[in-house]
């Protein structure tokens, strides 16, 4: 169960991350006339990738104590 959990979570990571990606590209294309890859935006990239990992872990945590609670009741 937790197996797929994870490969749906992960499944709709990347799929999300190439989302964006494409909405990056395309408004560099309409504001720049081109794509200027700069290496901040791989920073930026990654920071934003592992805060979208833990809210993800987070939130099945959270989930979980919720649960527990109203099994507790």
């Amino acid at each position: 169960m937790v197996k797929q959990q994870l490969k749906i979570a992960g499944t709709w990571y990347v799929i999300a991350i190439a989302a964006i990606g494409m909405m990056w590209r395309g408004l560099e294309m309409h504001f720049y006339g081109e794509v200027q890859p700069r290496i901040v935006d791989n920073y930026i990239a990654i920071v934003w990738s592992v805060m979208g990992w833990l809210a993800y872990l987070l939130g099945r945590e959270h989930g979980k104590e919720a649960t527990i609670e109203q099994t507790k009741i």
